[in-house]
């Protein structure tokens, strides 16, 4: 879940994190596009610890983690 986010994308908080075409990514890495981040995981077997989320028409930038199973 995502802070201040639509269902899919969206809405009042920083919420591109690459997850489509009408969400880019600030940046095509692992830290700020889920899709690389997902990559980097399948590939090199290196979970993300975390996102950096991006508010459209701002320079707003906010850390995302994910949850931990069982907590």
């Amino acid at each position: 879940m995502v802070p201040g986010m639509s269902h899919c994308q969206g809405g009042t908080g920083p919420v591109d994190f690459g997850q489509s075409a009408a969400a880019p990514a600030a940046t095509a890495d692992a830290d700020h596009d889920i899709r690389e981040a997902l990559e980097h995981w399948v590939e090199q077997h290196v979970a993300p610890v975390r996102l950096l989320a991006s508010k459209p028409g701002s320079n707003v930038v906010a850390e995302l983690r994910p949850e931990q199973a069982g907590h």
